[in-house]
């Protein structure tokens, strides 16, 4: 997928939708996983964790909650790719309601869910845990009354950092195997003007929504670990300094590479060294939106190499990124990209 992007500096720019691979590599025999949420405290820490809530001034459930939003956060980035079918396990089970994962669960159980659901493989979010802290400062801000005459005033400041801890275990049900267990630990922070302290705190999100903020960005996080994801990147090409440049981009806009890559081609001809580094680069672009990576390396490094074009080395690096990123994603889906 392609976007067309705005010009600048001479290049314009565009946005292309490239695969990027699994951080580690799940086994091929697990193509359908059932997912469910063991992060829920026992009746006795649950009680326990209300009684704190009252205590501390804090949201009963936010956890549970957050919780929630990291699961939903997973399997939106699973079913975006099509490396897994994510199911939902339609159990609760309880964990230990704090940072510490519980003892793993039960093969026999692990099986009879698995089973249940036709699934290969059983992922739980056995550990989600957050916390949060305001600190408040005043500072000095300028502002113009309805005359235009500028004043100095001085305001609150709040700013909130929340931390979630999450932990997540993949079982293996044929190979009775833990796959992956991770934890993580990730903050967020926001912060808010007022005319004094209570404002500039009512002026925050809430608590409660910047868990389940914090807890879905967890689970988008966890799942680029143990799946392809699909991601936007942006690729600039030049424009300037040559009819030829010109009209390649007219058609590159229009999204016509083949045309495009024949107006590049002319200016290896007739331009100046410059401009042939620019014409270079252009159909290392080309070819890299059209799917060939080696051919897209190929005029990348005849732009850095032959017409010391200054971009071109970087944009090389890319390339051979992207060249090693493909051979992985071969490996993760068994050839099927």
């Amino acid at each position: 997928m392609i976007a067309a992007g705005l010009s600048s500096c001479g290049m314009h720019s565009l946005r292309i939708q490239v695969v990027k691979p699994a951080e580690i590599t799940i086994p091929q025999h697990i193509q359908k996983v059932a997912i469910a949420n063991r992060s829920f405290p026992s009746k006795k820490q649950k009680v326990e964790n209300i009684l704190e809530g009252i205590i501390t001034g804090e949201g009963i459930g936010m956890d549970r909650e957050g919780s929630e939003e990291c699961v939903a956060g997973l399997v939106e980035i699973l079913r975006d790719y099509p490396r897994y079918t994510a199911v939902n396990a339609g159990v609760e089970l309880e964990g230990t309601g704090r940072e510490a994962f519980p003892p793993v669960l039960d093969w026999e159980e692990v099986k009879r869910l698995c089973q249940a659901n036709g699934a290969d493989g059983l992922l739980l979010l056995e550990v989600f845990d957050s916390d949060a802290s305001v600190d408040i400062s005043l500072q000095d801000e300028k502002y113009k009354d309805k005359e235009g005459v500028e004043h100095v005033r001085t305001v609150t400041v709040a700013n909130t950092d929340v931390k979630v801890t999450t932990g997540w275990r993949f079982y293996d049900a044929s190979s009775m195997q833990i796959v992956d267990e991770f934890k993580a630990i990730g903050t967020k922070s926001w912060s808010a003007k007022g005319i004094d302290e209570k404002d500039a705190r009512h002026r925050l999100p809430s608590r409660r929504e910047t868990v389940k903020s914090c807890g879905y960005i967890a689970g988008n996080i966890y799942a680029a670990r143990i799946s392809p994801v699909n991601l936007w990147v942006t690729r600039s090409y030049y424009v300037r300094k040559h009819p030829g440049l010109k009209a390649g981009a007219t058609y590159a806009n229009a999204q016509n590479w083949d045309a495009a890559a024949t107006e590049w081609k002319k200016v290896l001809i007739d331009g100046d060294n410059k401009q042939k580094g620019r014409a270079a680069y252009n159909l290392a672009v080309a070819s890299e939106v059209k799917g060939n990576l080696e051919n897209a390396l190929s005029w990348a490094q005849k732009a850095a190499g032959e017409y010391g074009n200054g971009n071109a080395n970087a944009y090389i690096s890319i390339l051979k990124q992207r060249m090693y990123d493909q051979q992985r994603l071969k490996e993760q889906t068994g050839g099927n990209q």
